[in-house]
């Protein structure tokens, strides 16, 4: 018993090693926040969005990047607000690495026109480690995004059934 007990202690903490040098390969944290505050006019919606990078301008795309990302796979969690959507636009969360969304985010992707700073607001900024994390409102179309990626043969629309 006791062998055992010892072997499965080592076993974990190898584990917990692997899996910190793993997370620690990237630099830039692979986390999306984002914070609904509330829907915006036309179907669209006014999020907080936070992003990270080397510099302002490279955290302020990041940021984007990932407002529009949440709404695709992720719904936003994040929120109080009556309006906010709350479930992604996409279900298979698989499709998230394909050609077609390597390409839409790729810099100056077809991401962009889906999302807008919201008003001339100064991004938060804070220094995590050696990176900028920064704070953004923005306002992301979101019945257009949706739009898009039914036309995109992404994701069905309402109206294709079951």
């Amino acid at each position: 018993m006791k062998n055992f007990l010892s072997t499965t202690i080592y076993m974990a903490i190898a584990l917990i090693g692997i899996l910190t040098l793993h997370s620690c390969k990237s630099n830039v944290p692979a986390i999306s926040e984002c914070i609904c505050i509330g829907p915006g006019l036309n179907g669209s919606v006014r999020l907080t969005a936070f992003g990270y990078g080397l510099n302002n301008a490279e955290a302020i795309i990041a940021a984007k990047k990932n407002a529009v990302q949440e709404l695709l796979f992720k719904g936003i969690k994040a929120s109080t607000n009556p309006g906010c959507p709350s479930r992604p636009i996409i279900d298979d969360i698989s499709k998230r690495n394909s050609d077609y969304f390597n390409d839409f985010f790729k810099n100056n992707g077809a991401y962009l026109q889906f999302v807008n700073l919201s008003g001339d607001q100064t991004p938060t900024r804070v220094k995590v480690r050696n990176l900028i994390k920064v704070s953004i409102d923005v306002i992301v179309d979101h019945k257009r995004l949706q739009k898009q990626m039914v036309d995109d043969k992404q994701t069905r629309g309402l109206n294709d059934g079951f």
